[in-house]
């Protein structure tokens, strides 16, 4: 019965409205519909602050993930589809608790009786910053890379057209989470080298997404990566500003196509 069902979920799902999107799929043995009402609702907890609670789920539906594994692949369902969104939610969460340690850390500082704890919280931010870039790599390490044209196995011949669209959607979504993590923690002089190998990627895979919000916010995105940290109330004119420029064009061409005018407003 419904009762028994709820009780079979892990405590820290138990608490879910039973006609949520999880518990139904529970009670209905869909494991994908599980894995990704999973994702969802670690996002939700994440967004509202609730980082351990959003960890844990977003863990149970990486294990559910990894043991229907079987299961996915017999159906005609890609592994790395459900596996990738979990890895970059976790990667994002762990990026929000690591700007909070940070934060915490620069508040302490300054307060001789609060000195040691300032350090501690600062050693807590470089490990949540750490997982963060290990679950983003974890990611793109899921992405199927194509091999050698000659090779008689070529991954890239075998997936189809839909395929590689998706793939590089799910790819550009990864770089983007993890240039934004770059952004934001690294010094100046550490972003650019960090920054260029992504760019380089995002620049190659922007233009051959199709055209939605998603990919003009992607260009938005990008070109905000090229531009350095200035006053909010002062215009940027720098060496990088052809590359801004380039983008905004471009997100506003798709924004104008799709006749977004949120998008468009963004862009602008």
């Amino acid at each position: 019965d419904e009762s028994s069902s709820m009780d079979a979920l892990p405590t820290h799902l138990q608490t879910c409205a039973a006609d949520g999107a999880y518990p139904i799929a529970h009670k209905l043995a869909d494991i994908p519909g599980q894995i990704v009402a999973l994702g969802s609702l670690g996002d939700a907890y994440s967004l509202k602050g609730e980082h351990k609670m959003a960890i844990a789920i977003l863990n149970t539906g990486l294990t559910l993930t990894e043991a229907s594994a079987a299961s996915l692949v017999e159906k005609g369902l890609s592994l790395e589809s459900y596996e990738i969104p979990l890895l970059n939610s976790l990667g994002n969460t762990k990026g929000r608790l690591a700007q909070i340690s940070y934060r915490r850390s620069a508040s302490a500082k300054g307060t001789v009786s609060r000195e040691n704890y300032a350090e501690i919280l600062a050693k807590e931010g470089d490990q949540h910053l750490q997982e963060a870039e290990q679950y983003f790599e974890q990611a793109l390490s899921r992405i199927p890379k194509p091999q050698d044209p000659s090779a008689d196995n070529n991954l890239e011949s075998q997936l189809s057209e839909t395929d590689r669209r998706k793939y590089n959607v799910i790819e550009t979504r990864t770089r983007l989470n993890l240039l934004k993590l770059y952004r934001r923690f690294s010094t100046p002089e550490q972003t650019s080298s960090l920054l260029a190998p992504f760019q380089q990627r995002l620049s190659d895979l922007i233009p051959s997404l199709p055209k939605s919000r998603e990919t003009a916010y992607a260009a938005i995105a990008l070109a905000q990566s090229y531009q350095k940290n200035v006053s909010p109330f002062s215009c940027y004119l720098g060496e990088d500003e052809a590359d801004v420029q380039k983008w905004l064009i471009l997100a506003q061409s798709i924004s104008k196509d799709i006749a977004d005018l949120r998008a468009q407003s963004f862009a602008i």
